[in-house]
């Protein structure tokens, strides 16, 4: 949209205006021509004359063809006739004074958009047609005149169309934001006002010089456009608006549809039909059209050459453009200007013959005297010709671009050094970017120990206390209480302690469930089973695993009603001191029935409820290790079950069975274990080999899960070990990995044996700190090298690709009056041989 509507709108909300400075009178065109359309309408052409192929320029919305021709210095029309392209710019119906249509009635305020570029568009291009030869013309169209290019080929498609440069046209219109519904809404209202017509608002900005305040930052970022160029735009690049076109815009806005007029053509959809060459710009600081709503014209288009640029300093311009400034900034002419040249070079494949005679205009005329012979100027004239030309373009591009080297073909060489040293900029900054979230990974790491310390600390303190006889043993339960809460503390930190959804201070989660017979006949095993769970439990802290014991009892005598009763649940740091102090007693059992209520897979209602284990969701996996030398006595659970249908229910839930009993059961639990995949051991005659079945258990356990792999960081440019560091995480420090699960501080010797543990686990918690401190000081290390290494890269690139202002300067100016040098010469030759024709034609 254009300064008149965003002056209108805002105009309409209260704004504050100021004056704008007055602007002298814009230049003329060498010609102009108003066209007639196929519905009766007017429009006019300026046309600054060269002999390339022909370009029509579109302005936008409350504008008028003026506005690429505001001064010397800012004529897109001029720049594009100085690079020898046939410019012509549109005035649409109702602008530029054009106020009567075709038949010279006065004009209704009710045009639309579908008027643009259904009739006006098409009348331009068919006058440029007859009037070059040529069947094809370069478009470029700005704001609005974009959105009329997707009418124009939607009606008439692409045939006629060379090469299309849009520039800020928004075509998406779905989910709006606040500003988009707003205007919406100011269109409509003024669309609505009785006292609308053309000549109301085509010109009201030129008569008063105001604009609002706040529209400014909207249609432009001001320090790229210039006080002079404003003036001139608000005095003389103006037009008016028309209930048509607002109403249609309303429209638009409230269905997100960018469609006709009566809904039967959807305008963005038909762009898949756009297979012309495309070139789309959007400003960064566009406040009028952002980005998303100008990139769908890129994305629907059918074109198999198209492109797309955002125009701000983070995609290498040299300022953030706006709306306005995108075509008329300072910055354009250097900048958006010979992007758009470069686009259209070449893209004419209809090059007319040039225009001979009638056969009849000789006959019936004397001979005219001889004139002199006309000569072809030589070969080797045009092709110097040609290279005075391609020095200037080069000697511009070069000045334009600011790079001495723009494609290969510059600097074989030198180019190929510069992309190398590109690509590993490009790397180096990903890299620098790896390293970053590193260290950012590490503080969360740090951090989440620095809180498990401060429980440690406590913890140590309560244990302190307990180890003195002089408490109670109700005081000394109290404290108990509080360390079995910051136990809690530690597995929630522990557990919460995650960057990007990795966890950094627990290891993986493993739940085993030891199901032990207490029956009379195992006091040699269960005395085995208490001395070696010790270093079972140490197999998989040296591992960084976070495995999880609980403890059942298997014996009716305890419990007569389910045959079990839970001693420890899962990480309730009551596993060592209840296998401690399990003792046995006269019973049967029933393995089977225990089995099943420890996975909570039935409910037997018993005298010590709830049997099931609370299992943790989040677990790898979940091991039931069953103890016993007595096979099944018992039938406790209702139904039929068989070992072979409690082996399948409980693989269905995800358990695995270990089964360490004396060989004359093995049949009891052998088709269990063998259909959860886990593994059978003689436990011994006196349980002598519990602790060898412990061990292969807890390495196939490992094996199964594996060890916490350390993290790398891809720090380095290149793929080798030497670019990239190894993390000392994740950390094991959850309650069980720090070996403090299990402590019981309610008595005296709990209490000192708990001093011990917890000044172990303290010492392992400051070895992982200092991990992480190494870890941290050596990615410090990295950024400070790719800062170094940023500023030398840049630095070498620059040398070779950039170009010495001062000299591209010079050797432009030598170019430029070469070239025109051998312009005026040839200009000179022609009249020669024009003048030659005349003669032969009397």
């Amino acid at each position: 949209m254009k300064a008149p509507l965003a002056a209108l709108l805002l105009g309409l909300l209260g704004c504050a205006h100021r004056r704008a400075p007055m602007a002298p009178a814009p230049p003329m065109a060498a010609e102009v021509v108003v066209l007639a359309t196929e519905d009766g309408a007017a429009v006019q052409l300026h046309h600054h004359p060269a002999a390339g192929p022909p370009v029509l320029v579109v302005h936008g919305l409350g504008s008028r063809g003026q506005y690429f021709d505001l001064n010397e210095d800012q004529s897109l029309a001029r720049a594009l006739q100085g690079q020898g392209f046939d410019a012509w710019l549109l005035d649409l119906r109702g602008h530029g004074g054009l106020q009567q249509g075709a038949d010279g009635r006065h004009l209704k305020a009710g045009w639309t958009l579908d008027d643009y570029g259904r009739y006006d568009i098409h009348a331009a291009i068919q006058h440029i047609q007859a009037s070059t030869g040529h069947a094809q013309v370069g478009y470029i169209g700005h704001s609005m005149g974009g959105m009329a290019l997707a009418i124009y080929q939607s009606w008439h498609g692409d045939a006629a169309l060379a090469a299309v440069v849009i520039l800020a046209s928004p075509v998406d219109f779905g989910d709006p934001d606040p500003l988009l519904k707003a205007g919406g809404r100011a269109m409509l209202a003024g669309a609505a006002l009785p006292s609308l017509h053309p000549e109301v608002f085509g010109g009201m900005a030129a008569r008063t010089a105001r604009l609002p305040l706040h529209a400014e930052a909207m249609l432009a970022n001001m320090e790229n456009l210039g006080a002079d160029t404003w003036a001139a735009m608000v005095a003389h690049g103006t037009g008016p608006l028309s209930r048509g076109e607002l109403l249609q815009l309303h429209q638009v806005v409230r269905s997100g549809c960018f469609c006709s007029m009566d809904g039967s053509r959807d305008y963005l959809r038909d762009l898949s039909q756009l297979t012309a060459p495309l070139l789309v710009f959007a400003g960064r600081a566009d406040g009028i059209a952002p980005a998303d709503r100008v990139k769908p014209f890129y994305d629907h288009a059918g074109s198999n050459h198209k492109a797309f640029e955002i125009a701000g300093r983070i995609h290498g311009y040299g300022a953030d453009y706006g709306h306005l400034d995108l075509t008329a900034g300072r910055r354009a002419p250097v900048e958006i200007w010979p992007r758009i040249f470069a686009w259209f070079e070449g893209r004419w494949t209809d090059a007319p013959a040039p225009a001979l005679p009638a056969a009849d205009a000789l006959q019936g005329q004397a001979p005219a005297a001889p004139a002199p012979p006309l000569k072809a100027a030589p070969p080797e004239s045009a092709a110097s010709f040609a290279r005075v030309t391609r020095w200037r373009e080069l000697a511009l591009e070069r000045v334009a671009s600011g790079l001495r080297i723009n494609r290969a073909a510059d600097d074989a060489a030198g180019s190929g050094v510069a992309t190398n040293l590109r690509t590993t900029e490009g790397s180096r900054v990903a890299a620098l970017q790896n390293t970053r979230t590193a260290m950012e990974m590490v503080r969360v790491a740090e951090s989440g120990l620095q809180e498990i310390e401060e429980h440690l600390q406590r913890m140590r303190e309560l244990a302190m206390a307990a180890a003195s006889e002089t408490l109670a043993d109700d005081e000394r339960a109290y404290l108990d209480d509080e360390l079995v809460e910051r136990l809690d503390g530690i597995d929630d930190i522990a557990a919460s302690t995650s960057f990007s959804g990795r966890g950094l201070l627990e290891g993986a989660g493993v739940d085993v469930a030891f199901l032990v017979d207490s029956s009379l006949s195992m006091v040699f095993e269960i005395g085995a089973l208490q001395a070696a769970v010790s270093a079972f439990e140490t197999y998989f802290s040296d591992a960084n695993l976070d495995v999880r014991f609980s403890l059942t009892e298997i014996n009716a005598g305890r419990d007569p009603l389910d045959g079990s009763r839970q001693l420890a649940d899962l990480g309730d740091g009551r596993f060592q001191s209840a296998l401690s102090g399990l003792t046995t007693t006269f019973g049967l059992q029933d393995p089977y029935t225990a089995l099943m209520e420890v996975a909570g897979l039935a409910s037997v209602t018993g005298t010590q409820d709830p049997d099931a284990v609370s299992f943790r969701v989040g677990s790898l996996e979940r091991h039931l290790i069953v103890l016993s030398d007595d096979p099944r006595e018992l039938d406790l659970l209702p139904g039929a079950e068989t070992a072979a249908s409690v082996g399948q229910a409980l693989a269905d839930a995800g358990f695995i069975v270990h089964a360490i009993n004396a060989p004359a059961v093995d049949s009891t639990f052998s088709p269990i274990v063998a259909a959860t995949g886990g593994s059978q051991y003689d436990a011994g005659n006196f349980g002598q080999f519990i602790d060898a079945a412990l061990d292969d258990i807890a390495a196939v356990i490992t094996d199964r899960v594996g060890e916490s792999e350390p993290i790398e960081v891809q720090v380095g440019v290149g793929s080798d070990a030497n670019s990239r560091i190894t993390l000392g995480l994740p950390i094991n420090a959850t309650s069980s990995g720090l070996g403090v699960s299990n402590l019981d501080i309610s008595t005296v010797d709990g209490a000192r044996a708990a001093l011990d543990s917890i000044d172990r686990a303290l010492d392992r918690l400051n070895q992982g700190r200092s991990v992480l401190g190494a870890s941290s000081r050596r990615l410090d290390a990295v950024e400070q090298l790719h800062a170094d290494l940023g500023q030398a890269l840049g630095a070498a690139e620059s040398t070779i690709r950039d170009a010495d202002l001062a000299e591209a300067i010079s050797e432009l100016t030598q170019a430029e009056i070469v070239a025109d040098a051998a312009m005026a010469a040839r200009s000179q030759a022609r009249r020669l041989s024009l003048d030659a024709v005349k003669s032969l034609l009397g």
